[in-house]
């Protein structure tokens, strides 16, 4: 039996339900336009319309429910206030507008619940869903699991989740797959939890963005722990007036998270994130931040703002391609932690970046200095480098002072006895005296003394050096 726009209307207006059914009603548009029943269900059914349009809808008790369905059309929700609206298992859906914005007048759409899940034991569906939700209000629920999103967008825009009632409120996204993922302009009024979700950015339409974006949200407590962000994902203007937990996000290969213009009142930690690269550009951290036991490939902090501590203990940074201001900001945070372990770590990455960025014909004497430094310790304060470095140059100089002294004489084995026993002695920098000598005497020739108190320059350098390596945990 074949289903009109009135049968299908009836149904649900007297019987509520629709089950097992198979529903073709080519390019047609419906519309449900004032339903007063409390139950709409739709039950394993195959639904092919253009457009399936709720409008002006207004009872606080109507559940609406699809389960189990394949709906090639285009659902659309206008101007209703109702109780529930839940998705189960749903195998095809063209798009779901809530609402869309078809004429200039805003229309207003407020909901108790919306669940668009699966469960355990359904496999996997690829969804090509355009998700658009524009100015909804979602007063208690608002709950997607196990969504697997390949196609179109996923936009959130205008919308407040939360009615900072006493009653129970929750609103998550957990183990979904989103793609073209657009959320802005959102209150965020209760805690909202992203739980192991990835989000891609795989351009088939138009967009007026282009790249994962969160801009201007004002959240509450919020989560992204055990996300993957793909490619590039960007937080302009966002404002978190509580915790915001950024744990575990974990993409080393190709993440690129970049905070703009953002402000952090509370608590906030990206403690074990693994993350490509990871910009803060203008941003404020009023409370409390940790990054500790995190690993980036790149991390860059421009014109941040800690007001109290930041920790970073433990944190990896692969690459060292951050620039210096990055890395002093965060040296001083270790340093105001008390961390010298890791202080001493960022401070060699600190002078490493500085000596890269000096050249020789501008800056010769800081240069050079960091250069000698480089070549004792290697900016990490290497007491074995510094010992080798104070060995090697002494040998170097000492042999060049040697051939000097003994070119008049022809060439014997047995002098290596004589070349050791001097070598040791011009080791001693308190020792001014001629090392190849037996007796006390100074040396005479200009050309000894001018490789012998060099010899013994660099010799100091490498034990100061040396001395500097074992006292650099202290304060």
């Amino acid at each position: 039996m074949s289903w009109t726009e009135k049968k299908f209307y009836e149904t649900l207006l007297y019987d509520g339900k629709i089950k097992d059914q198979t529903i073709n009603f080519g390019e047609v548009d419906i519309e449900i336009i004032g339903f007063t029943n409390d139950t709409i269900e739709l039950v394993n059914c195959h639904i092919t319309a253009k457009n399936i349009s709720f409008k002006d809808i207004k009872n606080q008790n109507l559940s609406i429910r699809f389960t189990s369905c394949s709906l090639n059309t285009k659902l659309r929700f206008e101007n209703c206030k109702f109780q529930n609206l839940e998705f189960m298992n749903i195998t095809n859906l063209i798009a779901l507008y809530m609402i869309d914005y078809a004429s200039n007048e805003k229309s207003l759409l407020e909901l108790n619940r919306f669940y668009f899940l699966y469960d355990n034991e359904t496999k996997e569906t690829h969804l090509e869903t355009y998700f658009y939700f524009n100015g909804c209000n979602f007063l208690s629920e608002f709950y997607l699991k196990k969504v697997k999103h390949y196609g179109s967008n996923f936009i959130l825009e205008n919308n407040v989740f939360g009615s900072n009632s006493k009653y129970y409120e929750s609103f998550s996204i957990n183990s979904s797959k989103l793609n073209n993922v657009a959320i802005a302009k959102n209150q965020f009024k209760s805690i909202f939890l992203f739980r192991n979700c990835s989000f891609t950015f795989k351009i088939k339409d138009k967009l007026k963005y282009r790249n994962t974006i969160f801009i201007e949200n004002v959240f509450n407590k919020i989560a992204f722990s055990g996300c993957n962000f793909e490619d590039k994902t960007s937080f302009l203007d966002c404002t978190f007036n509580d915790v915001a937990n950024f744990e575990r996000i974990e993409n080393l290969n190709n993440s690129s998270l970049l905070f703009t213009g953002c402000e952090f009142s509370k608590y906030t930690t990206f403690s074990n994130a693994l993350v490509s690269s990871l910009s803060f550009k203008r941003t404020t951290f009023h409370n409390i931040a940790s990054f500790q036991e995190a690993e980036f490939k790149t991390l860059i902090l421009d014109k941040v703002s800690f007001e109290k501590f930041a920790y970073f203990d433990g944190i990896k940074i692969t690459k060292r391609t951050c620039n210096r201001a990055t890395l002093r900001t965060i040296k001083q945070q270790l340093q105001s932690a008390e961390n010298k372990i890791d202080y001493n770590r960022f401070r060699a990455y600190e002078l490493a970046a500085y000596n890269k960025e000096l050249k020789w014909n501008k800056n010769f004497r800081d240069k050079f200095i960091l250069s000698a430094t480089w070549l004792a310790t290697g900016f990490d304060y290497s007491w074995m480098r510094a010992l080798v470095f104070t060995l090697l140059s002494g040998f170097l100089f000492y042999s060049l002072f040697f051939i000097w002294e003994s070119y008049m004489y022809p060439f014997d084995l047995s002098y290596w006895k004589k070349f050791l026993s001097g070598y040791f002695r011009f080791l001693l920098i308190t020792d001014f005296y001629n090392p190849l000598a037996k007796e006390r005497e100074f040396l005479t020739h200009p050309l000894s003394w001018f490789l012998f108190i060099l010899g013994k320059v660099v010799i100091a350098f490498g034990i100061y050096e040396m001395i500097q390596a074992f006292r650099k945990f202290k304060a």
